[in-house]
């Protein structure tokens, strides 16, 4: 960077370097040193580190996009799975498993709500990979500021601005990367989460040299340091609040704060992430490439707003009926403070979902800028002009099934209004449908075991009804076996799906489907009766008791419920007696603690694979407590 030094006395030019004077390229010995320093490592150089990370998570991204492509194609037609040794490819993937799918067990782990061992490495790993791209070439300082930023700080900013795009893409509900990898974005917002913290790490990573090359005592201290901040133009200056605004978004985002403050967290995330990214505008000035990563990301946020406003939003699909609600029955099946309701949605009947997704509600009347994720528990079926007593203009309609537990703000204010009349009667607007692209099971494997605790039976009751809807109608499917274990507190929970368990009464009876229900308070005084799931006696019911309507006991047949227990199972020792001997999909949805031990069971079962007495076993969890 030969700036060429300036016409200036002689005496001026001939100063030595370590006199405060000499600190411009008027300076002969300053001027030589300058253009060494930007020899040995220039500034330009710095931005190739950007380029690095993109094609460090493009090349992790192009894996997950070909494994996806290879399942779609394999699971076009029924693969059946004779009993017979596992292939090579079968025990690696198994060997992959026993790692990925291993939680930290306990209250910590609960409280933490830290991902699989498998998603952590990947987080451990790409964290080591920017921290080894940041510290491996040295110098990281100038020996003086005039020469130009610290290399450390240019390229760890660099190396920030290329994470912006990605974190971003990962947060759309709509996005690049649910298309490409089949993962649904209640996924991908783990890994949206750790890519903020690495782009919080890289940013202070790339504001500390800063600070502490511009405060040294050869530069002038504290007082330079103030002096260069506010210099127009400076660097340091506008490079404040977007780092501010970033610690916003990071802290507020850490579980504690997000449980304490959650719809707090949701009303300002999106504000905070539209004003950083217009800050980062400023702050970067268009220096190099650095707003190349900007564009992308403006153009991948629009995308995924525009997509999701008008191909998923009901009120205002380019196929649908603008500014229209969708009419809503909220029944409410059980009462209280944490209470449960049941709201039949109608939708128009083109419309369509797959089990395990779903959707957002908003309530207008109620809450007119607060949505909620709730999972579809029905499967689309046609009915006829009205239901629920509610007149549909449209030939057909779809009915949405969604199961809402009251918990605080928008779902307690809901369940408090459906109270006042059997049948309350709402206008929504569905956001959706969303969800990870699941194999599919009738294709793949020979037993699904289906795990759920309480109000988790939303997410496994449609794979329920799906499976048994493929058993009943011989499809060219491969599935024989479908096994449900349902935890729930009280007895009188079970008639919340009472209608879908009765039209499995053929399948139970043929040994096809099995419904195991836990009970884990007692039914007298509605005292807990286990604390833990470990060290745990459970006593299993007569086979064939059922609930019957009022919700207690009895001994006749009225729900085809094979058997009733009280206590909260061992998953760790009730798992392996489901599996089968071929291949088996594990699904499960419930409590924190429930995803966990569900979770170490299936890793545990591997083993199974690697000694050769399974074909695979694979695990699926519903991951709503983003």
């Amino acid at each position: 960077m030969d700036h060429g030094p300036v016409e200036v006395a002689d005496w001026y030019a001939a100063l030595p370097l370590s006199d405060p004077r000499c600190r411009n390229d008027s300076c002969i010995e300053f001027y030589a040193d300058h253009n060494a320093s930007q020899k040995a490592i220039s500034w330009d150089s710095q931005f190739r580190y950007g380029h690095l990370v993109l094609w460090y998570y493009t090349i992790i991204l192009a894996f997950f996009v070909a494994v996806h492509f290879t399942y779609v194609v394999i699971d076009r037609t029924p693969c059946p799975s004779a009993e017979r040794n596992p292939s090579t490819l079968d025990k690696s993937v198994a060997m992959v498993r026993t790692i990925s799918y291993r939680r930290i067990p306990g209250k910590l782990g609960e409280y933490l709500g830290a991902p699989g061992l498998g998603v952590s490495l990947l987080v451990f790993l790409s964290v080591l990979t920017v921290t080894i791209m940041a510290f491996v070439q040295h110098p990281y300082y100038r020996p003086f500021r005039a020469y130009g930023s610290p290399p450390l700080g240019v390229r760890t900013g660099l190396m920030a601005n290329a994470v912006i795009p990605l974190t971003v893409a990962l947060a759309g509900k709509v996005n690049i990367v649910t298309l490409l990898t089949g993962y649904g974005h209640e996924k991908l917002n783990t890994i949206h989460r750790w890519a903020g913290w690495i782009l919080f790490y890289l940013s202070m990573l790339h504001t500390i040299p800063f600070l502490i090359q511009s405060s040294s005592a050869k530069e002038g201290g504290a007082a330079r340091l103030r002096k260069k901040f506010y210099a127009p133009g400076a660097l340091e200056y506008n490079g404040t609040p977007p780092l501010g605004m970033l610690a916003w978004l990071a802290l507020l985002s850490l579980p504690i704060v997000r449980r304490l403050a959650y719809e707090l967290f949701v009303h300002t995330h999106v504000m905070a992430a539209i004003v950083f990214l217009g800050l980062m505008y400023w702050h970067c000035g268009n220096l190099g490439d650095s707003w190349a990563y900007l564009w992308a990301t403006t153009a991948l946020w629009l995308a995924s707003i525009l997509a999701r406003f008008f191909w998923k939003m009901s009120a205002f699909k380019l196929t649908g009926h603008w500014l229209r609600g969708c009419p809503t029955t909220v029944r409410v099946l059980e009462p209280g403070k944490n209470g449960m309701a049941r709201l039949d949605v109608v939708v128009p009947g083109d419309w369509t979902w797959k089990p395990g997704q779903h959707c957002f509600l908003r309530f207008p009347q109620l809450r007119l800028f607060d949505h909620h994720p709730f999972t579809i528990s029905s499967l689309p079926v046609h009915f006829g002009s009205s239901f629920g007593g509610i007149q549909v203009k449209v030939e057909q309609v779809n009915v949405l099934t969604f199961f809402i537990r009251s918990q605080k703000g928008f779902t307690r204010r809901l369940l408090s209004e459906a109270s006042k009349s059997p049948d309350y009667q709402v206008s929504a607007i569905v956001d959706g449908p969303y969800g990870t692209r699941m194999r599919t099971l009738q294709h793949v494997y020979e037993d699904v075991v289906l795990v759920a605790g309480g109000a988790g039976i939303t997410a496994v009751l449609p794979w329920l009804l799906h499976l048994a809807q493929c058993i009943r109608g011989n499809c060219d499917i491969v599935t024989k076996r479908v096994a449900l274990i349902w935890m729930v507190r009280n007895e009188s929970s079970v008639t919340w799906i009472r209608n879908e368990l009765k039209g499995l009464r053929d399948l139970t009876t043929s040994g096809h489907c099995v419904v195991h229900v836990h009970v884990t308070r007692s039914s007298e005084n509605g005292s807990p009766t286990i604390e833990a799931s470990t060290d745990l006696e459970v006593k299993e019911k007569e086979v064939g008791e059922a609930i019957t309507e009022d919700g207690s006991s009895g001994n006749g047949s009225d729900l085809p419920i094979e058997k009733r227990f009280d206590g909260r199972p061992n998953l760790g020792e009730l798992i392996p007696k489901m599996v089968g001997k071929t291949r088996t999909a594990v699904l499960g949805c419930g409590p924190e603690g429930l995803k966990i031990d569900l979770s170490n069971a299936v890793a545990g079962l591997q083993r199974t694979v690697l000694r050769g007495e399974a074909n695979e076993v694979m695990l699926h969890t519903e991951a709503f407590n983003w």
